[in-house]
């Protein structure tokens, strides 16, 4: 990256005192002179921090973080070490490259390395059940280049079958993936939320998202699984899933207004949904989060 200081550093326009490299990190020491040993260890290739970084990278990274440690502590008088790492101005990251801060210890070297925190607002439970994660399946942001899933997902004629009121299957050409990815993911403004559902082993398997519709003024929730991983409890985890995240994101109430003739209908009713009205056409579907 042209202006990141740490990629100046890798490539040799700026100077540092480098304590370990290989093919994809380097690690040097840090000038804040702070504390005795305080290393630095980046991955070449720039992330801004650990939330974009993929997993290989992390894997190396981390590799090269254990390898120094145990220099340190076999070789250079230490006895532990502390690892840090700030991830996203929130954090308290001030240098947009990944890194993890090596600090090396010694007992009763009167160091205090643990941040002091204000104490909890909210009960444990109540974030414990906002957190906890899914075993098996995960939401993950699609990138703009995984948007084949999505069109693959929507183009499905099986897939979309209780679409059929609506005229079926949805075109999704690459064309329009930059407008779509705009809108949803970079500039949802709050109001659009957008995951893959992901399964540990097999990949992208479906969809969850819920908008805010300007018309009727509710927050409209959409989940798809692509059919041939229906039948296995995926779309019942899936609406699970989404409703605890609009919560946590502050909503409310969720809605879903699905076909009449939806098999659906007892997926959303199994977990919670009520049915505020129905037409010949629609069933509105309704629940306080």
């Amino acid at each position: 990256m042209k202006d990141c200081i740490f990629c100046k550093i890798i490539i040799g326009q700026l100077p540092s005192m480098k304590v370990y490299e290989d093919a994809d990190t380097i690690a040097f020491m840090d000038i804040a002179k702070d504390v005795d040993g305080h290393i630095l260890v980046v991955p070449k290739r720039h992330y801004k921090n650990i939330l974009d970084c993929d997993s290989v990278t992390l894997g190396n990274v981390m590799d090269t973080v254990k390898r120094i440690s145990n220099h340190l502590t076999e070789n250079c008088g230490y006895d532990g070490v502390n690892l840090l790492n700030a991830s996203d101005e929130s954090a308290g990251q001030s240098v947009p490259h990944f890194h993890i801060h090596i600090i090396p210890r010694k007992r009763n070297d009167g160091i205090d390395a643990w941040p002091v925190f204000n104490g909890a607002e909210s009960g444990i439970e109540e974030i414990y059940n906002k957190i906890v994660m899914d075993a098996d399946i995960s939401c993950v942001i699609p990138g703009l280049k995984d948007l084949w899933f999505r069109q693959s997902l929507l183009s499905d004629k099986q897939t979309m079958s209780y679409n059929n009121a609506y005229g079926g299957t949805i075109a999704f050409p690459e064309e329009a993936w930059q407008g779509w990815y705009d809108r949803w993911i970079v500039n949802h403004e709050n109001k659009r939320f957008y995951r893959y559902l992901k399964d540990n082993k097999v990949g992208f398997i479906g969809e969850i998202a819920y908008h805010f519709d300007d018309e009727i003024q509710k927050y409209i929730a959409n989940i798809i699984i692509k059919a041939e991983y229906r039948g296995r409890g995926l779309g019942d985890r899936g609406l699970k899933l989404l409703c605890r995240l609009a919560k946590a994101n502050g909503i409310d109430i969720l809605y879903d207004d699905i076909a009449a003739d939806n098999p659906a209908a007892s997926l959303f009713l199994k977990n919670g949904f009520v049915e505020e009205y129905r037409t010949d056409k629609i069933i509105m579907f309704k629940k306080k989060l």
